[in-house]
């Protein structure tokens, strides 16, 4: 029986798909090289981002894939980490579509001018279509926590109240949704209601770079307040959707490659080929 040139991965709210012939890979790999196409080109060890760069790629006429990194770059990272030791991931965007490739195996082909490297991909681990629309959401992995921290007026009480590490459920470009657990015998509504603005939030994000903070304050706006079911009899539960409203480039940064993270640990460690 033929085999599926594409299985189908399910996320929360959108579809994944993880390219699995070697002739659809390069197909989308040749499309990057013919217009020219930058993508990011990310070393990962133990889940860690140790180094990023904008590259290209060029495919020979025996299909060997290559990219340029600068020579003093790659001599520290071997010397630092063992470039066999690495996991590499090239993202880019096509067609309004972005693409998640990984290699586990990358070898050293020449150095031009004793400035730029270049460096054979080999072996490549994962192809994936990972987005179809303008923010994907990944859920925060069960071994790991995220919390945020605010400050909310009670409009029956007349007071601010405080509210330190409230759970995040899942994140994306966009927002992020929280588990929030409220009394029974008081109103939501007289705490949050949608169109809200969150001002002064604090949200701190794993270490996962030495060139990015970890702690962000953010402006965010509810968009939707969702009952949930709770686990304690005196409460009530409430999945509340946050839109981000400001945001600056480093935690622009820092969260794309978190999400990438999320998606990848818990999509494409654990598949396993049918």
């Amino acid at each position: 029986m033929k085999k599926n040139m594409q299985n189908i991965i399910n996320f929360d709210n959108y579809e994944k798909f993880r390219i699995t012939s070697k002739f659809e890979m390069l197909k989308y790999l040749k499309q990057v090289q013919e217009e020219h196409v930058s993508l990011s080109l990310v070393f990962i060890k133990n889940d860690l981002n140790i180094y990023e760069t904008k590259t290209m790629i060029f495919i020979s006429t025996q299909d060997e894939i290559e990219a340029e990194i600068l020579s003093v770059d790659l001599k520290r990272i071997e010397k630092q980490y063992g470039i066999k030791e690495l996991l590499i991931q090239a993202r880019f965007e096509l067609d309004g579509v972005q693409y998640l490739v990984e290699f586990n195996d990358v070898s050293l082909k020449s150095v031009e001018n004793n400035k730029f490297s270049s460096i054979l991909l080999n072996n490549i681990k994962n192809f994936i279509r990972i987005q179809r629309r303008e923010y994907f959401r990944v859920s925060v992995p069960k071994d790991e926590e995220l919390y945020l921290s605010f400050k909310l007026f009670n409009k029956e009480n007349k007071r601010n109240v405080f509210y330190n590490k409230i759970k995040i459920i899942d994140l994306s470009m966009g927002g992020l949704s929280l588990y929030f657990e409220y009394p029974k015998t008081e109103d939501i509504n007289m705490l949050l209601n949608v169109g809200d603005i969150l001002e002064n939030v604090t949200l701190e994000l794993p270490q996962i770079t030495n060139f990015l903070q970890n702690e962000y304050t953010l402006t965010l706006e509810v968009r939707n307040i969702q009952n949930k079911k709770s686990i304690k009899m005196d409460m009530n539960a409430y999945s509340i959707g946050l839109k981000f409203v400001k945001l600056n480039g480093a935690f622009d940064r820092h969260l794309m490659i978190l999400s990438n993270n999320y998606a990848r640990k818990k999509h494409l460690h654990n598949y396993k080929d049918k």
